[in-house]
């Protein structure tokens, strides 16, 4: 499914944490906050002809950076969060642009609607999480979505969404 939202020029990157990452979530609310940012990557992506980086890997709370942090007032609430990350090698994101970025209907693109963050903005939000960014103008950005680890048991039954995704 990701794959398909990708223009053709653009290489999917994936370095997939192979377990240990147990979230208390909705599988469908994760699959949006994937699918909403890889296509957003994809379209930054698309005149450069490049690849977009899907990583997933746990961090300890103290490695969330304060910097570009939404929502602001976020305080951590766990000890160790797993963190999505998405990087493109786009024209990246200006500095007057940074703070309208999860307002709904913003874009600079002339595609797209402007919902995909202010929805990831929402889902992380309503996990106890945050969403950061990194940018660079004309080298492209990173956005970052931590949520919580659950210290529960594993699931007899694993839901697995991220291998379809990349198919």
């Amino acid at each position: 499914m990701l794959r398909a939202a990708l223009p053709a020029s653009v290489i999917l990157e994936t370095d997939l944490a192979s377990s240990g990452l147990i979230l208390m979530a909705n599988a469908n609310r994760i699959q949006q906050v994937i699918t909403n940012l890889v296509t957003n990557a994809g379209e930054a992506s698309f005149e450069t002809h490049c690849a977009v980086n899907l990583v997933l890997k746990s961090v300890s709370a103290t490695e969330i950076p304060s910097a570009n942090r939404f929502p602001v007032s976020f305080e951590t609430q766990a000890d160790a969060y797993a963190c999505l990350e998405v990087t493109d090698r786009g024209s990246g994101i200006t500095p007057h642009d940074i703070e309208k970025l999860f307002e709904p209907f913003f874009s600079t693109k002339f595609i797209g609607r402007g919902l995909g963050l202010s929805v990831v903005l929402g889902i992380a939000r309503a996990h106890a999480g945050v969403v950061t960014v990194e940018r660079s103008p004309g080298v492209g950005s990173v956005f970052r979505v931590f949520l919580p680890l659950s210290a529960a048991a594993i699931p007899s039954k694993p839901v697995h969404l991220i291998p379809e995704l990349l198919t």
